[in-house]
């Protein structure tokens, strides 16, 4: 009879292999790409956010490291929850999870991508730039990154956007610098050491003694004259041969060579700082910078918020109704002599503009205007905002009212020789 409990014939049988955490996020990004295609980018987030909860799971040793699957994993499943907050229009979590993805791979270029964009909607259009010549720099061909560059370009302040340049020039160039070096190190290190003989010449091991000897015999003034380059002084000291004895003639005419402090008289008038800008600690009127960010965004804010205009050919009339995004800083610097007052801020204008349209009727559009950078050096004519209008009005209307905020922007330009006069006073 054969034995029932014979378990010999599922030996050769394969266990199941276990689905693993790895396997799991894998599937949910598999799951969450499918979600995005089909525009449901609130479900996309959250399979990418369980994906990245899936690796996290993961138990590991103390010394392991992340593998390059993983790591790979980690920057799609975080580039792309990225791009589902964009489409959601929730900037600030799209730039948080770009950077995350940037922290395992600063050269993704999708993420920096992506990150400029969320940055731009927040209004942090410097930073976008910052990401979008990084980018770039990594692919000099990218198409969306250079049609972004160009958008940026358009808002952005010609030196700020040469800064940006240079900062990024400058920090590749150090970079390459450092390459250069390492390398020369790594080839000293590989040069075999030049040997060095051990034996003295005869010349070296007999200067020693005849100098010894001579200090030991200082009466004996053979000894002196048969050294060369050695010589008596009057008083019996052996001294070099270059050693000039002065006689009383000539200090007399040398004079006093006794060390003495010199007094200048322009370093001694600078003490006086009655009419220095500078604080009274500063005496030596090194550099020297104050910080006046928060009256200044007071002061901006006052002057912003009650900018109006009317026209007084057709009466139309345009009034600020509010500010925001107000950012940026400003202070005295006293630097080289001299102070400089220096600002720089980006703010927003929200405003309601009533225009007359056909037959006499009266339009209110409503809108904004966004200043990316003004500063103490803007000059008239470059206050130039990026005009956004909600609604649609018509095309006649449209006219009009860009007409009449022009006209604010006049009074803008006014309103900052104001500020200007008056942060020179405080």
């Amino acid at each position: 009879m054969k034995n029932s409990a014979d378990y010999s014939r599922f030996d050769n049988i394969d266990d199941p292999e276990e689905e693993t955490y790895y396997d799991q996020a894998c599937q949910c990004k598999k799951e969450g790409n499918e979600a995005f295609k089909g525009k449901k980018f609130d479900a996309a987030s959250s399979l990418y956010r369980e994906g990245i909860n899936k690796l996290n799971a993961t138990v590991k040793k103390p010394d392991e490291k992340m593998s390059k699957e993983e790591k790979l994993l980690r920057i799609d499943l975080r580039s792309n929850m990225a791009a589902a907050y964009l489409k959601l229009e929730k900037h600030q979590r799209a730039v948080e999870e770009a950077t995350e993805a940037l922290k395992l791979d600063k050269a993704h270029t999708k993420s920096l991508f992506r990150r400029a964009q969320g940055q731009s909607a927040r209004g942090k259009d410097k930073d976008a730039m910052r990401d979008i010549v990084a980018l770039l720099q990594i692919d000099a061909a990218n198409k969306a990154g250079l049609k972004m560059r160009a958008k940026l370009v358009k808002k952005l302040h010609p030196r700020t956007v040469k800064a940006i340049q240079d900062e990024f020039t400058q920090k590749r160039a150090e970079a390459e610098k450092k390459k250069r070096d390492a390398a020369r190190r790594a080839a000293r290190k590989k040069q075999p050491k030049a040997e060095t003989s051990a034996k003295p010449t005869t010349t070296s091991a007999a200067a020693p003694r005849a100098v010894g000897k001579l200090r030991s015999s200082k009466g004996d003034d053979k000894d002196a004259e048969g050294m060369r380059g050695y010589k008596k002084t009057k008083d019996g000291r052996t001294t070099t041969f270059f050693h000039r004895e002065l006689d009383e003639k000539a200090k007399e005419l040398i004079g006093s060579i006794t060390p003495t402090k010199i007094e200048c008289p322009r370093a001694a008038a600078q003490m006086d700082r009655k009419d220095s800008p500078a604080s009274a600690w500063n005496s030596a009127g090194t550099v020297e910078e104050k910080d006046k960010t928060t009256w200044a965004k007071v002061k901006l804010r006052s002057l912003l918020a009650s900018l109006k205009v009317q026209l007084k050919d057709d009466e139309s009339i345009v009034q600020v109704t509010e500010v925001e995004d107000l950012e940026g800083d400003a202070s005295h610097v006293f630097m080289r002599g001299r102070m400089r007052y220096l600002f720089e801020f980006g703010f927003k204008l929200q405003w309601k503009a009533t225009v007359s349209a056909a037959a006499g009727k009266q339009v209110v559009v409503k809108g904004a205007s966004k200043y990316a950078e003004i500063c103490n050096d803007t000059e008239a004519g470059e206050f130039c905002g990026a005009i956004e209008m909600s609604g649609s009005p018509s095309t006649a209307a449209a006219g009009k009212v860009r007409y009449v905020v022009k006209a604010l922007e006049k009074e803008l330009e006014k309103a900052f020789i104001q500020f200007s006069s008056e942060f020179r006073g405080i």
